[in-house]
């Protein structure tokens, strides 16, 4: 769900990979992993791209939960 969430996010701001990372200060190929649900961040690393993409953790948190019902 993690992934699901970061990639809608990430979309509806118009950014790619490359520049979501930038913008959080996280490795590209470390988002990579995780929006393939690869890799498990930790929770500095979610601060920090939560940062980058300009997102709350209310909003972040009501993007899980809408996520999570729709599964």
């Amino acid at each position: 769900m993690l992934a699901a969430v970061l990639i809608s996010f990430r979309k509806q701001r118009g950014m790619s990979q490359e520049k979501f990372a930038a913008q959080s200060n996280v490795d590209r190929a470390y988002v990579g992993g995780i929006e393939r649900a690869t890799r498990r961040p930790s929770f500095s690393v979610v601060e920090k791209l939560l940062a980058g993409l300009d997102v709350t953790w209310a909003e972040f948190g009501t993007a899980l939960d809408r996520e999570a019902k729709r599964r």
